[in-house]
């Protein structure tokens, strides 16, 4: 009885793939074929999927009609653009890095970058040429 409760007073839910709408099924398995391990969670009409492709570890969010709203990715720091890489270098100068994804939103790729900075840590967004986009938001 309290585990139900637990999980409906949850923001998001747990939901197995097979339980989510079949346009959302298709539409991920055709842009994430081979994901493993894959989890998924229903907040309202968005589907959200944690998985690994390729030993990467992913994310996707889906609206409920199969329309891919957004994905991110990890990379390593030093693949990232070399602006981008210069820019925190000069901001951000003996901090470290601790996570760096590309953000897929449309056709458009910006790179989101986590940098430890006790006890809150920075959470930026740039675009390529390694100007801050304070337009899109970081997605955690």
């Amino acid at each position: 009885m309290l585990t139900i409760g637990l999980v409906s007073c949850s923001k998001d839910d747990d939901v197995k793939i097979t339980e989510t709408p079949e346009a959302v099924q298709t539409a991920f398995n055709a842009k994430f074929s081979g994901a493993t391990q894959v989890e998924t969670e229903r907040d309202g009409d968005l589907y959200e999927f944690d998985f690994k492709l390729n030993g990467v570890d992913y994310e996707a969010q889906y609206k409920s009609d199969g329309n891919l709203v957004k994905f991110k990715h990890d990379l390593a720091l030093s693949t990232i653009p070399t602006a981008i890489q210069t820019k925190i270098n000069a901001d951000y100068e003996g901090k470290t890095v601790d996570e760096v994804e590309m953000l897929t939103i449309g056709s458009a790729t910006y790179y989101q970058v986590e940098i430890n900075n006790e006890p809150n840590d920075i959470k930026l967004v740039f675009n390529a040429d390694g100007s801050l986009n304070q337009s899109v938001t970081y997605w955690d």
